[in-house]
């Protein structure tokens, strides 16, 4: 019998429809992107996002980055309401919420985003943990606690970054998600602005990517195996 060659191998998977490199373990690694959205007709004019990074959907850690403009943020309403602060906010206290009100993430301006309760935030002390944030326990976690406060620099932009963060796993993400930013007044700290998840069009469409890539590696190895036995065969 003929003897194939690896270049054969190759060859027969390609008319397979696969890529040897490509199948397998890679598939399901794909970086997984969450993006907290600030709503500026309803934010008290403030724009921009925080973004959560996952290396893949079953990855404990993130990296995550904010880029959030705050120049237009609606300053007289907030001392209206809060006239304990500053002219010019410099810090704020954030938090993960889960929203126990309604099926939709909270976005909004002051009294919309008061709907924390204090006894149900949990903040972690070992960030080499991975937080106990689902729908059983704890509602909200103080991402401050965690990672310190949100600085406004002088420009009017909040822009930090950090990697490897623990953080709730992609598969909870649900859309009931949002980010609130807490100003820091002295010695309160009130809840100023609301972004929501932007699940439904950004993170969902992630979760169907990862299922046809892992239903592609599946299908991938199968046929390298079948090609594999073929050549086997015929040799």
């Amino acid at each position: 019998m003929r003897s194939f060659s690896v270049v054969s191998l190759l060859a027969l998977c390609t008319m397979l429809g696969m890529n040897p490199q490509t199948t397998g373990v890679q598939a399901l690694s794909t970086p997984q992107a969450v993006h907290y959205t600030f709503d500026k007709a309803r934010a008290g004019g403030v724009t921009g996002s925080i973004n959560v990074v996952y290396d893949s959907p079953l990855s404990p850690n993130v990296s995550i980055t904010t880029d959030i403009d705050m120049r237009a943020l609606n300053m007289t309403q907030v001392l209206a309401v809060y006239p304990g602060c500053a002219p010019h906010i410099q810090e704020y206290k954030w938090y993960l919420v889960v929203n126990d009100v309604g099926v939709v993430p909270l976005v909004g301006f002051l009294d919309v985003c008061d709907l924390i309760d204090p006894s149900d935030v949990w903040t972690p002390e070992d960030t080499s943990s991975t937080p106990r944030c689902n729908a059983t326990t704890s509602r909200n976690v103080n991402l401050s606690g965690q990672l310190g406060r949100l600085i406004v620099q002088n420009n009017g932009r909040i822009s930090q970054s950090w990697t490897n963060v623990p953080f709730p796993s992609y598969a909870q993400v649900t859309p009931r998600w949002s980010m609130v930013l807490h100003a820091v007044c002295g010695d309160s700290s009130p809840p100023v602005v609301c972004a929501r998840v932007d699940f439904e069009l950004r993170a969902t469409n992630s979760h169907h990517q990862v299922h046809r890539k892992e239903a592609h590696g599946i299908v991938g190895v199968a046929a390298f195996v079948l090609a594999s036995s073929l050549l086997l065969f015929l040799s």
